[in-house]
């Protein structure tokens, strides 16, 4: 085993050193797979993610930094993304993730249950309602989206417990009553809610989208330090990814009550 603390990138703030600074908004599509998004999905930007970005045709976005290295994608999924996109840019007035398998679902009440998966083909004629510029121009310090809540079951703490290893999510826990204890309340929650914010998508200003990653890379990058990686299977390499939707979690709920209005809008779930 070995710990990966030496060999990450992480445990830093944006530096302000963006490689282009754009108007509007920008929503990214996170692609660990080197498979194109269709040019139908107008308005979204592609971004490659670990194996995927080695093979990423020439000139197109990737979760490299600029030193070449990046942060594990195995054990940061998609954050490995949004962490280039916060530390390097492009920095845009509003910032949005989605995935390859799941987008944001604005204007298909068809499809609005994320465990009925669609094919990619079906994905692609229905391109027109993966985005939505009236309301991304809405989007402010005051407004964000999200995804619908989601039912786990008993709780959140308990559906963590029963899929993961319980002790990191205390870990994380501690870390977050240490370092951000105004959060702690939104932690507790988790052992009695039974709905959460899941897979780490939203849309944000980049004031917002600043104030996360702060949070996300700090708490999490602490984490990282503390366990062994690779863990037991590949499934339970991806620790930090999990944990950080509980983070989200507690994140978004917070905003709520500093009456930031959160915008709830379901998925589309490529199965």
């Amino acid at each position: 085993m070995t710990n990966p603390a030496a060999d990450c990138p992480i445990l830093t703030v944006a530096t302000e050193t963006y490689t282009e600074t754009v108007p509007g908004a920008r929503i990214y599509v996170v692609n660990h797979i080197p498979e194109r998004c269709p040019d139908q999905f107008v308005g979204l930007t592609q971004i490659y993610a670990g194996p995927a970005a080695a093979s990423a045709p020439p000139g197109e976005l990737t979760d490299l930094l600029r030193s070449g290295r990046s942060l594990q994608n195995r054990r940061w999924s998609e954050l490995s993304a949004i962490y280039k996109i916060w530390q390097e840019g492009p920095k845009s007035d509003v910032v949005g993730f989605c995935h390859y398998r799941r987008y944001f679902n604005f204007s298909n009440p068809s499809y609005s249950n994320p465990t009925n998966g669609i094919d990619r083909a079906t994905l692609i004629e229905l391109g027109r309602d993966l985005i939505d510029n009236q309301q991304l121009d809405c989007i402010n310090d005051s407004s964000c989206i999200t995804t619908k809540e989601i039912e786990v079951g008993n709780n959140v703490f308990e559906q963590y417990a029963e899929c993961h290893n319980v002790s990191d999510y205390l870990d994380m826990f501690k870390i977050v009553a240490i370092n951000n204890p105004y959060l702690t309340k939104y932690m507790a929650q988790h052992f009695s809610r039974s709905t959460m914010y899941a897979w780490n998508m939203f849309i944000l200003s980049w004031n917002n989208f600043d104030e996360l990653c702060r949070l996300w890379f700090g708490v999490l990058g602490t984490f990282a330090t503390l366990v062994d990686w690779p863990r037991r299977d590949h499934y339970q390499d991806r620790d930090v990814s999990f944990l950080a939707e509980r983070l989200f979690d507690a994140w978004i709920r917070s905003k709520q009550d500093e009456n930031i209005t959160v915008n709830e809008i379901p998925v589309f779930f490529v199965g």
